[in-house]
């Protein structure tokens, strides 16, 4: 237990997490031996949109037109195997409109923006309204560097 000025309790806690300047001296830890320094680069930012992300494929989409013809399996008088002709084809489903990518974690490999770490990686991780986390119609960025 600890007394907090101003408060006229004492704070009990399981963990407390403070500045080493902050805690009172019969909670400090000893003094390490070998202190390292990391320098790191933090930002919060709201932006008017979510990044935008391409639509994704559908598994067609992804397909080869060689691998469409050898999925299809078709009986020895051609035709398949719900006894329809090749040729007989549904007609394509229109694009369904993609919603904006929510929530998402962006991660930047060392070297791969020019100028950057070429040792550490640089994250970005986004979350929407559809989290409850922002305003709708904004964006929250938490981005880091270590």
């Amino acid at each position: 237990m600890i007394h907090l000025d101003d408060i006229p309790e004492p704070l009990a806690a399981d963990v407390l997490v403070a500045s080493r300047d902050q805690l009172p001296l019969s909670l400090r830890p000893p003094p390490a031996q070998d202190t390292h320094t990391f320098p790191m680069a933090r930002c919060i930012a709201v932006v008017d949109k979510a990044i935008p992300f391409p639509q994704p494929l559908t598994s067609e989409e992804g397909l080869d037109e060689d691998d469409v013809d050898e999925s299809a399996s078709t009986t020895p008088a051609g035709e398949d195997s719900a006894g329809q002709s090749p040729k007989a084809t549904t007609k394509p489903e229109a694009p369904a409109e993609v919603s904006p990518v929510d929530t998402s974690l962006i991660i930047f490999p060392p070297c791969s923006v020019a100028g950057g770490s070429s040792t550490n990686a640089a994250q970005a991780f986004t979350t929407g309204a559809g989290t409850l986390s922002a305003p709708q119609g904004k964006c929250k960025l938490f981005m880091y560097c270590v």
